[in-house]
C-alpha cells in the first residue's frame, strides 16, 4: 500500500513550533540551521544504503538539479529499519562515489521510537507540526515542507522522487 498525504498549506492552522527553530548536523559534522532555508521548499528523506530503494539517491539528485533554486533536499541516513549499519564516513563515501549527490547529507539519524531526532519528532507528530501524525514506516519516506515552513506533503518510500505526485507538490 502506498502511503501519501498531500496537504493544502492555506487551510492549515499556524503552529507554535517552527521547523526553522531546529538545527541538523551534516555527515561532515557541521551544524546547519533550518532557518537558512526559509523561502525554499525542503524535502526531508530518511535513507539507507542497504534499502530496496537505494537507487532513489539518483532520482533525488535529478530532483535537486531540476529545482536547485527553489528546493533543498536533505537526506538522513538511518538504521531505524535495519538497513543502514555503516558509519557516517562509509555512508558518505558510498553515496558520493556511487551517486555524486549535491544535496545535503545529514549525520546518521534516528527517525522513530524513543531515540527519534527532534527534527523527525517535528515531521511526524501533529503536536509539533500542527498538521498530522504520520510516522516514518520505512526507508526513503519523504516529508515536504513549503516556503513558510509548513508540512505540505508526505510520501511513502515507494514513491519515486521524480513521480508526477512529487513534481506536482513541488510546483504548487
Amino acid at each position: 500500500m502506498i502511503k501519501i498525504a498531500l496537504l493544502f498549506a492555506s487551510l492549515l492552522p499556524l503552529i507554535n513550533n517552527s521547523i526553522y527553530d531546529l538545527q541538523i548536523s551534516t555527515i561532515d559534522g557541521n551544524v546547519v540551521n533550518l532557518s537558512d532555508f526559509a523561502n525554499k521548499k525542503i524535502l526531508f528523506v530518511n535513507t539507507a544504503t542497504n534499502s530496496q530503494y537505494v537507487n532513489q539517491y539518483a532520482a533525488l539528485e535529478q530532483l535537486q538539479q531540476q529545482y536547485q533554486d527553489s528546493l533543498v533536499i536533505i537526506a538522513f541516513p538511518s538504521n531505524s529499519f535495519g538497513n543502514e549499519p555503516e558509519n557516517d564516513t562509509t555512508i558518505k563515501d558510498f553515496v558520493m562515489n556511487t551517486y555524486n549527490v549535491h544535496f545535503i547529507l545529514a549525520a546518521k539519524t534516528s527517525v522513530k521510537d524513543s531515540t527519534i531526532s527532534p527534527l523527525y519528532q517535528w515531521l511526524t507528530q501533529q503536536s509539533e507540526n500542527g498538521v498530522l501524525d504520520n510516522p516514518v514506516d520505512g526507508d526513503f519516506f519523504k516529508y515536504l515542507v513549503n516556503e513558510e515552513g509548513r508540512l505540505i506533503g508526505v510520501f511513502d518510500g515507494s514513491v519515486d522522487p521524480l513521480s508526477d505526485l512529487v513534481q506536482s507538490a513541488l510546483q504548487n
